[in-house]
């Protein structure tokens, strides 16, 4: 097996884990990893994003001696045709945020793919009813990347961070008004990402910022699905507070690992310290036993030498 991983800066490394997979797959098998705007340097992730003609990197794909094709985004996929075309002669494997404004546009390529992974339950569903295998793909962390800067809950600079967009999301405006909420409880609260205190970080940076407050907040609408900021707020050893979920409850226990943010008594809990420290760490142990990357790769790799067998 030889990967070829076209991905872009959104799928790739928007705060500092996704980029990990191509790093863990790399301990494993081969990977060339195609920076997209390598290619395609007009290119935008955004809800009309829409494949662009084939060309250098469609001449890469099909010519290549891999037998794998990562798409980090379907966004990323060529028009059908070419995936077509492509599908007789490489394995192409899909993954998707599964984003409500991008849906259709996964959709649209889902029939060529061999195998697809999706962030929510329902999308991964549909894809299964189609016969394709993979399933839901869990967010996950790095632990050798978290490790190297944890929030320290004695001495934080914040009392809680927000990661994400609260400008022109779908869930943007409830976002506003919890983060209002929030600091009229008297709570400090750092916001990062589109319209916030501070615009979009990534990475390293991204990390240091996060690890200057002790509680990571997430709120989510109905049609959102699970974030990856809630296993990097885990992970860095914030006490997470949350929309619950069913996805999220599957992966975190809620009131002992991740906090509700409908909670009756959340301002008590919140200003509590120790208390959210003791949540916070145990949050951390169970994206270290349950949610790194190495398992995620362990995951892939075995649905596609399922795949390999059966062809």
């Amino acid at each position: 097996m030889k990967i070829l991983y076209l991905s872009d800066r959104y799928a790739w490394d928007m705060y500092g884990v996704k980029r990990s997979l191509y790093e863990s797959l790399l301990e494993t098998v081969p990977v060339d990893f195609v920076d997209y705007q390598e290619y395609h340097p007009e290119v935008r992730f955004e809800a009309d994003a829409r494949p662009l003609p084939p060309g250098k990197l469609y001449q890469l794909a099909i010519e290549g001696d891999h037998t794998h094709i990562f798409f980090a985004s379907s966004c990323l996929a060529f028009e059908p045709e070419y995936m077509e075309r492509l599908g007789k002669l490489k394995t192409l494997v899909g993954f998707g945020f599964s984003d409500p404004r991008f849906v259709e546009n996964t959709r649209r390529h889902w029939r060529y793919f061999h195998a697809y992974f999706s962030l929510s339950e329902s999308i991964a569903d549909e894809a299964a009813k189609l016969g394709i295998p993979g399933g839901v793909m869990l967010p996950s962390i790095h632990p050798g990347f978290h490790d190297t800067c944890p929030a320290d809950h004695r001495n934080s600079e914040y009392d809680a961070i927000f990661f994400g967009n609260i400008a022109s999301h779908p869930d943007a405006p409830l976002r506003r008004t919890e983060i209002k909420r929030i600091r009229e409880m008297g709570l400090s609260v750092l916001t990062v990402g589109h319209g916030g205190d501070i615009g979009h970080l990534e990475g390293k940076e991204a990390l240091s910022v996060m690890s200057k407050a002790r509680i990571g907040i997430n709120v989510m609408g109905p049609a959102s699905t699970l974030p990856h900021r809630i296993f990097e707020y885990s992970a860095a050893n914030l006490c997470v507070l949350t929309t619950i979920t069913k996805e999220i409850s599957q992966c975190f226990d809620p009131g002992r690992e991740v906090v509700s943010i409908d909670r009756p008594d959340l301002t008590d809990v919140l200003l509590d310290k120790n208390w959210c420290r003791a949540v916070a760490e145990r949050g951390r142990r169970r994206c270290l036993a349950d949610h790194t990357i190495g398992r995620r790769t362990e995951t892939i790799l075995s649905i596609l030498g399922r795949l390999a067998r059966r062809s």
